[in-house]
């Protein structure tokens, strides 16, 4: 049984508003909206308006609704773009929590299941969900948030955060076990059924999704590998969805061939433990900062390198290739608030578009702010390409 997502994805055009950076998500975080609206309207307005405040998912009593690829981070948290809560979890907001009521009650109960269905796609324990509020302490004390965050203020009220970890925890054990009820309703009205539970093929009960498939017979089920294997067999644009999951097992059950199985093993960098990118860069001593990898894809012909999963399974084969690769390359800056870096002579124009003074060329200076691809100078308060600093 699983839990179908609609997609309303924000515009690529806002992704340096609403997700400036790419995101291997670590974590998942627990949000009530404070709102009544339903999870389209929720959604609809994130996506719609310029403020930073954005999630992943919004989920009402009838459906999950994405606004935001998962392999993008989102401002949800209040801990800064320092913080793990911004940087590493996915957000997803419980709607309907300002009146509570039944349709909150379901609306919790299917966040609940969706949620559990997360963990067990990504082979997670309960231990990587957490509140909006965890993160904001954490924040305070680190001095990224200013206050703490009452939210999900619907459970901390009650005080029932423990029993919704129990019930999520609960629902990931029958996930792990395998639900055979694979068209039991999803707390959602009767009419409803349709939009809220994909139906399975006729299987024997005793059958197993794609993850534990993979487990039992020694295979990495972890996401990175799944998105790798998916693309191999012409699966696109993958995320985690159901009928993703189901035909890419019905494919590596049918014992068929990928496309790119034909292709020869590179001899040189391998990568025999399925690593993502970033992990890859980072065991191979690699600069695996932003700012590199885009570097890196301008250099193997990537165009427009965003950090999207597709992105990066491509420039990893890339560098796992045999290829040489730029050394000069891996040598750039590091790229962070604080960091003093050096405005090169060879720069020309402002990140902006206005010409460059020759009289602020070939000096260092502070990073005050870090966006996809640029830089907020402190001491002459300008945006600067980052490939404009050394």
């Amino acid at each position: 049984m699983s839990i179908k997502i609609k997609e309303m994805l924000v515009s690529s055009s806002k992704y340096s508003i609403k997700c400036p950076y790419s995101m291997d998500a670590e974590y998942i975080t627990f949000h009530n909206t404070a709102n009544d609206a339903s999870a389209q309207n929720e959604v609809k307005y994130m996506i719609g308006n310029n403020s930073e405040v954005s999630f992943h998912f919004a989920i009402d009593d009838k459906e999950v609704v994405q606004g935001l690829p998962l392999n993008r981070n989102a401002w949800h948290t209040g801990d800064s773009s320092e913080g793990d809560g911004n940087r590493k979890s996915i957000g997803i907001e419980v709607c309907y929590s300002k009146s509570g009521g039944e349709k909150y009650k379901k609306a919790e109960a299917l966040a609940i299941k969706f949620i559990a269905q997360l963990l067990h796609e990504r082979n997670w324990g309960v231990d990587k969900v957490r509140t909006h509020k965890s993160w904001t302490e954490i924040g305070v004390k680190k001095g990224y948030s200013t206050y703490v965050k009452n939210c999900p203020h619907r459970v901390l009220d009650a005080g029932r955060w423990n029993e919704v970890l129990k019930a999520i925890e609960n629902e990931l054990k029958a996930l792990k076990g395998g639900n055979k009820t694979d068209e039991k309703v999803i707390e959602a009205p009767k009419e409803e059924v349709k939009s809220e539970v994909i139906k399975t093929p006729s299987k024997p009960s005793t059958s197993l999704g794609l993850v534990d498939w993979m487990k039992s017979k020694g295979m990495d089920s972890s996401y990175n590998n799944r998105t790798k294997l998916a693309k191999e067999y012409g699966i696109a644009k993958y995320s985690g969805t159901a009928s993703q999951n189901e035909k890419l097992l019905d494919l590596l059950q049918a014992g068929k061939k990928p496309a790119s199985s034909s292709k020869s093993t590179p001899k040189t960098n391998a990568n025999p433990k399925n690593l993502g990118l970033v992990d890859w860069m980072n065991a191979n001593k690699m600069n695996s900062s932003f700012s590199n990898r885009e570097k890196l894809a301008k250099q193997y012909g990537i165009s427009g390198y965003k950090g999207t999963a597709d992105q990066n399974i491509k420039l990893l084969e890339k560098l796992t290739s045999g290829a040489k690769v730029n050394t000069k390359t891996t040598s750039s800056p590091t790229i962070k608030v604080g960091t003093k870096v050096t405005l090169k002579s060879s720069a020309t124009k402002y990140a902006t578009g206005e010409s460059i003074p020759k009289s602020i060329k070939g000096k260092k200076y502070t990073i005050q702010q870090v966006d996809s691809g640029k830089v907020l100078l402190k001491e002459i308060y300008s945006w600067v390409k980052t490939s404009d600093l050394s």
